[in-house]
């Protein structure tokens, strides 16, 4: 083994220059000890394909597909956003509901009110006309009770004067 087929980062020690380039591009821990010695940020981005949802860095853009797959921060990102897409188109459906619902409510209100101010009417008619049967029906009764009250003055008048001429017939009987 040759010197030129050791890391210059790591110092680990390969059978052959194709091995030790593909373990610079792919160990992680080597990239790690390359980022630290780079001074080039924009070589550090490169070399590393980072989850936009967890912030996993990884060294293949094909391990980070297949990260993409199993990544909860993914998967509850993707929910989230449906989430919202369904709360946003209920939202919409609510406000064309309620601009709807509102015109018939607003429309059925002023029916309502024709109704109401029709069986007002009715209803006025009604109580003025029974008011009408009602005074003529106590003005009548109140003459009978009148005529009532006036009888019973003159029969219990009639009937003291009797007690009083029976009073005086048993007094004279007696003596």
């Amino acid at each position: 083994m040759s010197e030129n087929t050791i890391c210059t980062f790591c110092n680990k020690q390969f059978s052959n220059i194709y091995n030790l380039k593909q373990h610079q591009k792919i160990a992680k821990y080597c990239l790690q000890l390359q980022n630290n010695l780079m001074e080039n940020k924009d070589e550090q981005q490169n070399n590393n394909f980072e989850c936009e949802f967890c912030s996993k860095v990884f060294t293949k853009k094909s391990n980070l597909k297949t990260h993409y797959i199993s990544c909860k921060l993914k998967k509850h990102t993707e929910d989230k956003e449906e989430i919202e897409k369904i709360e946003f188109k209920h939202t919409l459906d609510i406000q064309k509901l309620e601009t709807k619902h509102k015109e018939e409510i607003e429309r059925l209100c002023k029916e309502l009110e024709k109704i109401e101010h029709k069986h007002k009417e009715e209803i006025e008619k009604i109580e003025h006309k029974h008011k009408e049967e009602i005074e003529k029906i106590e003005h009548k009764h109140k003459e009978e009770i009148e005529d009532y009250k006036t009888r019973l003055q003159s029969v219990t008048f009639q009937n003291v004067h009797n007690i009083t001429e029976l009073k005086n017939l048993f007094l004279q009987y007696l003596l």
